[in-house]
């Protein structure tokens, strides 16, 4: 039996590229709305920017908490329906 760890020498990995940033979606009718959380090392914010057919709305927040609950209430605005009817869809 051939001892691996013994043939093989260890290698250092090429480091994974990481994003501060998260992007989703959602449809309102059969438009794309998209959304991108980004966090903002420098300033200690998250900046949460939506993007719509009528332009982009941009809002910074402290924390990344704040900026999902904000997302939560300007999708549920932008179709209609209340934060406590998608939180029962799930």
């Amino acid at each position: 039996m051939i001892d691996y760890a013994a043939v093989v020498s260890p290698v250092s990995a090429l480091p994974l590229p990481t994003s501060a940033a998260m992007v989703n979606f959602f449809m309102v009718g059969s438009e794309r709305v998209t959304w991108e959380l980004v966090s903002v090392r420098e300033a200690g914010m998250c900046r949460l920017a939506i993007s719509h057919a009528g332009g982009t709305i941009v809002e910074y927040f402290p924390t990344t908490q704040a900026a999902l609950e904000r997302a939560s209430e300007i999708e549920a605005m932008m179709t209609g329906s209340s934060i406590s009817d998608k939180a029962h869809a799930s």
